[in-house]
């Protein structure tokens, strides 16, 4: 148990955590509910994680949040399945996501939900509770529903990230490295832009309006020192040297598949050139 303890904590803050160890404790006590209460307390700390990973301000700028319901009796609270769809894709539509990457994220939210309600059980208050006496498989079973739904939104969370990364993978080539680039240009009186190989993109953050990637690749550049005309008199010199860099992407909600390089933020270029001054 635990290792299973230590899985669980390892996805919460602190306030998190403080709630959770607080809902272990009270099986030490000689409280008639005390099974009721852990049970709570173990229900009450997946709120609270949800409501971090999805806020109620970012749930409601969504462009899904009025126009697709997750639950059909859902009113204008934010329901439980709306704050894990959140989590998984943000701002995203799940209707685009299942079209472009073939991953059903509405599906696995729901069962999600049916994780969390198995915790019904415990919570409820009946003579089973009231008479049931130190089970450790009980306290088990609960902490397992719990670490199996933390570990199960964070895969899926990882899981579209990692397939939407591979996807812009196959998009995002040298039209990325289209401007002077101001790392370069104090190092030498003109450059030529040669290549952008791309090696990596990461999902950095993902809102309710906007996708934040991070590219990471290598620049060649040519070097020019000297004029044109000092190079055609042998006055000056010319040299290919190769940079690690990277940047930041943001791309709205609405146009995550649109790969319209148009409409593309791109933050400043961090290029290193540390190994020039070597």
């Amino acid at each position: 148990m635990e290792d299973t303890i230590k899985q669980i904590t390892s996805y919460f803050n602190e306030f998190e955590k403080k709630i959770f160890m607080a809902s272990l404790d009270i099986l030490n006590s000689d409280n008639t509910l005390k099974y009721h209460f852990f049970a709570m307390g173990i229900r009450e700390v997946i709120r609270i994680f949800l409501e971090r990973n999805a806020p109620d301000d970012e749930v409601k700028n969504c462009s899904w949040y009025e126009a697709f319901y997750y639950d059909k009796n859902a009113n204008k609270e934010i329901t439980r399945m709306q704050r894990m769809v959140y989590s998984i894709c943000g701002g995203i539509s799940v209707v685009n996501i299942k079209k472009e990457l073939n991953i059903d994220i509405e599906k696995s939210a729901k069962e999600l939900r049916n994780k969390m309600d198995q915790l019904s059980k415990y919570v409820h208050i009946d003579k089973e509770v009231v008479d049931r006496d130190s089970d450790k498989n009980n306290i088990i079973g609960v902490l397992k529903i719990l670490e199996t739904f933390l570990c199960q939104i964070t895969k899926l969370r990882d899981n579209f990230c990692e397939t939407y990364e591979k996807y812009m993978m196959n998009v995002i080539d040298e039209e990325l490295v289209s401007n002077t680039i101001c790392e370069i240009d104090i190092i030498a009186t003109h450059y030529e832009e040669a290549e952008f190989e791309l090696d990596d993109i990461k999902v950095k953050e993902i809102n309710s309006k906007k996708l934040t990637l991070e590219i990471e690749g290598t620049l060649g550049v040519i070097h020019q020192y000297g004029s044109n005309s000092d190079n055609r008199n042998n006055d000056g010199s010319r040299e290919y040297v190769r940079y690690p860099t990277k940047c930041n992407i943001k791309l709205a909600i609405n146009k995550v598949f649109q790969c319209d390089f148009n409409s593309f933020e791109f933050e400043k270029w961090d290029v290193n050139t540390d190994s020039f001054f070597k």
